[in-house]
C-alpha cells in the first residue's frame, strides 16, 4: 500500500468515525435564534451600553404593540385583553415567572388622567395622549405590552400566546390583529430566516448537484464532489454549534456558501485529474493531479478565507461571526478536499484501463471551438481597447462609490407586501408613529433644583421636542402631572407649595408609568418622542437636531446650580443609526483589509509587485462596478449587501489564480503571451465558467427569501461573480495580451 493510499484511508476513516457528531452538531446548529438589530452592536459599544442601561431602568424586556380594527377607548375587549395578559396562568412559565411585566393602553391612561388625584378635563387629557397612545380621531388606541426578560427570551412562545388570547378569548380574528415593536421585528426575522433555510436550502442543494453533474458529465464524479462538499458544510455547522455559536439571520447563507465553494474546488481538482488521466494508472494520475492542483486550490481557498476573515474586523456581531465561521468552513473544505479526493480518483480508476472510460468525461473540443477560441481571438485582437474601456468604466463607477448610503430600517428587512410592514403602516395611520427616541434627563438627588423646577424642565424639553419636524407626539412624566391654571406652565397660580405637595404625591405614579426611575444617587426622567417607523427619516440628522435643541437648555438650567444635569439620547433609533454608520465603515474597512492581504498574497505568488497588482485588477473590477452603480443610483445597501464585497473578492481570486497558473505554464512551454492566453483559455476557461455558474446559481436560489438582506446577498453575489468571470476571461486576458503579459514571463 502506497503512502497516498494509506493517508487517504486514514482520512476517510476519521471522516466516517466523526460523522455521528458532525450530523448531530449540524442538526442542532440549524435552529435560527435571537435576531434583533439592537443586539448587532457589541455590548461594550457606548450606544449599546446607553440603550442597555435605559432598558434596565425603564423597560426590563422587549415591547409588543397590539391593536385591531375597532380597538377604541370604549371597546370592551381591550380591558378584557389586558386582564388576560396580566392574570392568566398561560402567561407564566413552569416556575411561575410571568411573561408580561406591564401593559399600557390609551384607555387606561386616559382614565388615570381624568380620575383623582389629577382630575384633568377629558379634552386636556386626550390632547396629552394624542400621537402616542391615542390616534388622531381621539378614539383609536392600542396596547403597549412590556415583557419580562423571561417573556422576551421565549418570544416564539409568548407572541403566539398573545395572538391566541386575542383570537380565542377576545374574538379578534388573526387577520385583524396588528402587531409591531422590537419583539415582533426580531421574531419576524427569526421566522423569515427559518423559512428561508427550510424552504430554499434543499432546493439550493439540488440545483448545485444538478449543475455539478452537468459540468462533470459523470454521476460518479458528481456524487463524490457533492458528498465531500456536503460533509464540509455539515462539519462547519457542527463547529458553529460546539463553539457556542448560533445560526442568526445573516448566517443562514453560510451553509450554502460553504457547499458551493466546496463543489467549486472539487470541480477544479477533477479537471486537473482529467488533464493527467491519459496513459497513466489511477494512483499515478491521482498523485499527479494532487501535485498539479494542491497549490492553486490552496491559494484559492486561502484567498477566499482571507476575504471572509476580513469581515471579522466588523463591530457588528452578525457580520463578524459570518466572517469567522465561513472562513473556518473554507479551510475545513480545503483540508477535506486534499485528503479525500485523491482516494476518490484511485477508486474511480480501479479495474479500468488507463484513460479510455474517463476520456469521454473530458471537456469536449466543440466547447473550445464554439466559445473560447472566438473569445480569445476577439480579446487578443482588441486587447488595448478592452483594457482602456474597462479601466475607464471602473474609474467612472468608482467615483459613484462616494454616494453610497446604508440602511437597516424595517423596510430593508422585509418585502413591501409582508404582514409586518402592513401592520406597521396600519398602526401608524390609525394611531401614530411607532419609532421611539428616548431622552433621559439625569438629575442628582443633591441638586439644588426643586421638584417643581425639575418637572418644569422636563416639560420644557418635551415642548421643544414637539416643535421638531417629524415628531408626532411626546410623552413624559409631565404628561401625568397635575394641571396648572395659568398658560405659562407650572407657576405659582395654584400655590407653589400646594402644587409641589401634589407632585410629591404623584411621584410613585410617575415611577409606575415608567417615566421616572430613582437610583441611589439620581432621578432619571424619561421623555419619549415618536417618529414614523416607515418614514424616510435621517436619524443621524434628527439626533443632532435634538442635541442642538436640548444641550443649550441644559447649559441654561445648570447655571448657578451645584451639580450638573445631563441628558442621554438613546432608544432603538439611535442604535439603528449607529448600525448604519458601522455598516458604511465596515464596507470599506473589511474590503480594504481583504484587498491588502489578498494583494500581498498575489504579489508573493506572482513574484513581483507589478504582476501582483495587475492580477488584482480583474478582481476589484466587479466590486467597483456594482457598488459604484448603486452609489450613482443612490440605492441604499443593507447588512447583507455589505458582506458581499469582501466575500466576492476572496472568491473572485480563485479563478484568477487558476487562469494565471495555466498562463504561466504556457509561458514555460515557450509560448508568447498571446499564445499563453489561448493556452489558458483552452485548459481552464470551461472549469472557471462551471464553478462560477455553480457558485452564482446555487446562491441565487436564496434571492426568493422573504428576508431581504439574504435575498440581496444572493442576487448581488450572482452579479459580482458574473462580473468577476468577465474580469478573468475578458479584462485580465486583454491586459496579459499586451506588454503587461511580459511581467509574468520574466518571473518564471
Amino acid at each position: 500500500m502506497s503512502v497516498l493510499q494509506r493517508n487517504t484511508k486514514l482520512a476517510l476513516a476519521a471522516a466516517i468515525l466523526s460523522l455521528p457528531w458532525v450530523i448531530w452538531g449540524a442538526v442542532c446548529a440549524l435552529d435560527v435564534e435571537a435576531n434583533s438589530p439592537t443586539t448587532w452592536v457589541s455590548e461594550d459599544h457606548p450606544v449599546r451600553r446607553n440603550y442597555d442601561e435605559f432598558s434596565a431602568a425603564f423597560e426590563p424586556g422587549d415591547t409588543v404593540i397590539v391593536s385591531w380594527p375597532g380597538c377604541t377607548l370604549d371597546d370592551p375587549r381591550l380591558p378584557k385583553f389586558v386582564d388576560i395578559l396580566l392574570r392568566s396562568p398561560s402567561f407564566h412559565d413552569a416556575q411561575g415567572m410571568p411573561y408580561i411585566d406591564s401593559v399600557q393602553t390609551g384607555r387606561e391612561l386616559l382614565e388615570e388622567l381624568t380620575s383623582p388625584p389629577l382630575n384633568l378635563p377629558r379634552d386636556e387629557a386626550l390632547s396629552r395622549l394624542l400621537g402616542t397612545l391615542i390616534g388622531p380621531d381621539g378614539l383609536s388606541t392600542m396596547a403597549v405590552i412590556n415583557l419580562t426578560q423571561v417573556g422576551g427570551d421565549q418570544r416564539e412562545r409568548t407572541v403566539p400566546l398573545i395572538r391566541g388570547a386575542l383570537s380565542d378569548l377576545c374574538d379578534v380574528p388573526l387577520e385583524d390583529q396588528r402587531m409591531a415593536g422590537p419583539m415582533i421585528d426580531g421574531l419576524s426575522v427569526d421566522l423569515a430566516s427559518s423559512d428561508t433555510l427550510n424552504q430554499l436550502g434543499g432546493i439550493s442543494a439540488a440545483v448545485i448537484f444538478l449543475l455539478c453533474w452537468i459540468c462533470l458529465k459523470s454521476w460518479k464524479a458528481s456524487a463524490t464532489v457533492f458528498a465531500l462538499a456536503f460533509y464540509c458544510q455539515a462539519l462547519t455547522l457542527a463547529v458553529l454549534h460546539f463553539t457556542g455559536g448560533v445560526l442568526s439571520a445573516l448566517l443562514i447563507v453560510m451553509p450554502p456558501l460553504i457547499l458551493v465553494l466546496g463543489v467549486s474546488s472539487g470541480i477544479h481538482m477533477v479537471h486537473y485529474f482529467y488533464e493527467v488521466r491519459h496513459g497513466t494508472d489511477g494512483e499515478q494520475a491521482a498523485r499527479q493531479a494532487l501535485g498539479l492542483g494542491w497549490l492553486p486550490c490552496s491559494l484559492s481557498s486561502g484567498t477566499t478565507a482571507i476575504g471572509l476573515l476580513s469581515l471579522a474586523i466588523s463591530h457588528l456581531s452578525p457580520i463578524r461571526l459570518f466572517g469567522i465561521y465561513a472562513s473556518i468552513g473554507v479551510v475545513v473544505s480545503l483540508l477535506c478536499l486534499l485528503s479525500l479526493i485523491p482516494g476518490a480518483f484511485i477508486w474511480w480508476s480501479r479495474n479500468e484501463p488507463p484513460g479510455p472510460d474517463l476520456e469521454d468525461e473530458l471537456p469536449p473540443d466543440p466547447v473550445w471551438i464554439a466559445w473560447w477560441f472566438p473569445l480569445s481571438r476577439y480579446v487578443i485582437r482588441y486587447h488595448n481597447l478592452i483594457a482602456f474601456v474597462s479601466l475607464a468604466f471602473m474609474i467612472f463607477c468608482g467615483w459613484g462609490v462616494q454616494y453610497l448610503k446604508t440602511s437597516v430600517r424595517i423596510q430593508t428587512l422585509f418585502p413591501a407586501d409582508s404582514r409586518i410592514l402592513q401592520d406597521y403602516a396600519w398602526l401608524e395611520k390609525q394611531i401614530g408613529p411607532l419609532a421611539p427616541v428616548e431622552i433621559v434627563i439625569r438629575i442628582p438627588h443633591k441638586s439644588s433644583l426643586t421638584l417643581l423646577n425639575r418637572l418644569d424642565f422636563v416639560e420644557q424639553v418635551q415642548a421643544e421636542l414637539l416643535s421638531i419636524d417629524g415628531v408626532s407626539g411626546v410623552i413624559s412624566a409631565a404628561t401625568f402631572s397635575p394641571s396648572s391654571d395659568q398658560e405659562g406652565g407650572i407657576t405659582a397660580s395654584m400655590g407653589r407649595a400646594l402644587f409641589a405637595r401634589r407632585l410629591r404625591e404623584n411621584l410613585p405614579h410617575f415611577q409606575e408609568s415608567r417615566f421616572l426611575n430613582v437610583t441611589p444617587t439620581d432621578q432619571l426622567w424619561r421623555i419619549t418622542a415618536r417618529l414614523g417607523a416607515l418614514d424616510d427619516v435621517d436619524y443621524g440628522y434628527f439626533l443632532n437636531t435634538v442635541q442642538q435643541r436640548v444641550e443649550p437648555m441644559l447649559q441654561n438650567v445648570n447655571r448657578g446650580h451645584n451639580l450638573p444635569i445631563t441628558a442621554v439620547y438613546t432608544g432603538v433609533m439611535p442604535v439603528v443609526h449607529e448600525i448604519q454608520r458601522e455598516l458604511f465603515h465596515d464596507l470599506f474597512a473589511s474590503f480594504m483589509c481583504a484587498f491588502v492581504m489578498i494583494g500581498g498574497v498575489m504579489i508573493v505568488v506572482q513574484r513581483g509587485v507589478m504582476a501582483g497588482m495587475v492580477s488584482m485588477v480583474s478582481n476589484i473590477f466587479p466590486m467597483v462596478l456594482m457598488f459604484g452603480i448603486l452609489g450613482w443610483l443612490q440605492v441604499r445597501i443593507d447588512i447583507g449587501s455589505v458582506m458581499t464585497a469582501s466575500v466576492a473578492l476572496g472568491i473572485a481570486v480563485d479563478d484568477t489564480l487558476h487562469y494565471l497558473t495555466f498562463f504561466r505554464r504556457g509561458l514555460q512551454h515557450g509560448y508568447e503571451p498571446r499564445q499563453a492566453v489561448r493556452y489558458a483559455y483552452q485548459h481552464c476557461a470551461t472549469a472557471m465558467l462551471q464553478t462560477s455558474l455553480i457558485l452564482g446559481l446555487g446562491l441565487m436560489v436564496f434571492s426568493a427569501s422573504s428576508f431581504l438582506p439574504t435575498s440581496r446577498f444572493a442576487w448581488m453575489m450572482l452579479f459580482l461573480l458574473t462580473m468577476a468571470l468577465v474580469g478573468d476571461l475578458v479584462v485580465l486576458p486583454a491586459m496579459l495580451s499586451g506588454r503587461v503579459g511580459r511581467l509574468f514571463q520574466t518571473r518564471i
